[in-house]
């Protein structure tokens, strides 16, 4: 009975290249919401700024 131990000192390619994906996929799905949310703070802020 010969058990192969199998140990990696990291991650390989692929499995990097989907983190950066699933990053890459969560900045995107953000990135329209906090865009509006930017702007419409600026909005707040110049109609504060204006009383």
């Amino acid at each position: 009975m010969s058990a192969k131990k199998h140990h990696r000192a990291g991650l390989s390619l692929v499995e990097i290249l989907c983190v950066m994906s699933i990053i890459a996929i969560l900045l995107a799905l953000s990135l329209g919401p906090i865009t509006k949310a930017f702007i419409h703070a600026k909005k707040v802020i110049h109609q504060i700024g204006s009383n």
